[in-house]
């Protein structure tokens, strides 16, 4: 079972983890800044007006993309973030937008979010946000993290992951990491990941998932085939090691490495057959489902007619 977190400064999602790498000491909001985070946007600042309109259609989208049933918060602040979500339980009782450890079936949450440093409020930045949507049933379900220009407050990036579920589990039994990075672990004794980045920015990613079904299913298939050569090659020239620990003494402590070495040509071989069938599963399944991801995606993301 994947760990898929919607918190403050950590995000779990598939393998790639993204944090907050310089939390700022100052960032405990003051008394007087606490009239500026009201709750509302109206006492924030942009840095440029393509920001702050950029901002509002977002907002505007998800607000629209609600009703009634929908429980919401008034913008929060968390450390570094100030945010506002939106969430509801589908059919089987109320989702009380609580952070949550776990995905399970029927959850639905969109939260939209900017970062800010107390010293220079009321100007704000990095323009963020989150969703979830699963099914109460079986199928695929779509969770979505998005964030700008973000300083050294958290890493910015583009990521989609569609979860598989079936009827009798209420958790994920399978995934599916697009967007600008992925990460896939090459043997189950090892802790090497080869970790695989687009290269291009978190706007430009978002409009070749957003363009088209066409447009979707292609960028899917070449960043897929593209992380595969990635993995291949450094299997094949050795830079997949196998750490060797020592014992554990059962004090909380993880045991040191006391070595590391390469795979054998057996389990090289092995390694290269299981990448083979993961890859060609993945992108099997993107020929399937490619236009029903799309319109999962496009269901979540706030982002029509936003750039």
């Amino acid at each position: 079972m994947k760990i898929f977190l919607f918190v403050t400064c950590v995000v779990i999602i598939g393998a790639v983890v993204y944090g907050c790498s310089q939390i700022q000491n100052n960032n405990i909001v003051g008394v007087d800044n606490e009239k500026i985070l009201d709750g509302t946007t109206r006492n924030i600042q942009f840095r440029t007006d393509k920001e702050k309109v950029r901002f509002q259609k977002m907002f505007d989208n998800i607000n629209n993309s609600t009703d009634a049933r929908w429980k919401t918060r008034p913008f929060e602040s968390h450390g570094n973030f100030y945010k506002k979500q939106w969430c509801k339980r589908a059919e089987i009782g109320e989702f009380d937008c609580e952070q949550t450890n776990n995905i399970t079936k029927g959850m639905m949450f969109k939260e939209l979010s900017v970062l800010f440093y107390d010293k220079d409020l009321p100007v704000v930045f990095g323009i963020g946000s989150d969703a979830l949507y699963t099914l109460v049933k079986s199928g695929w379900g779509v969770s979505f993290s998005y964030r700008e220009y973000a300083e050294s407050i958290f890493q910015k990036h583009t990521n989609i992951t569609f979860l598989q579920f079936d009827e009798a589990s209420e958790y994920p039994i399978d995934e599916i990491v697009l967007g600008t990075d992925r990460s896939y672990l090459v043997t189950e004794n090892s802790d090497y990941s080869v970790v695989y980045n687009t290269g291009t920015s978190e706007q430009s990613e978002l409009e070749l998932y957003l363009k088209s079904p066409e447009s979707f299913k292609n960028r899917a298939l070449k960043i897929i085939d593209q992380h595969y050569q990635m993995v291949i090659g450094q299997i094949n020239k050795n830079k997949i090691k196998i750490d060797e620990y020592g014992e554990y003494k059962d004090d909380g402590v993880p045991p040191p490495v006391i070595s590391s070495r390469n795979l054998t040509n057996e389990e090289k071989r092995k390694a290269l057959g299981v990448a083979k069938e993961y890859f060609d599963k993945e992108k099997s399944i993107i020929f399937d489902e490619y236009n029903n991801f799309y319109q999962l995606f496009k269901a979540v993301s706030p982002f029509e007619n936003v750039f």
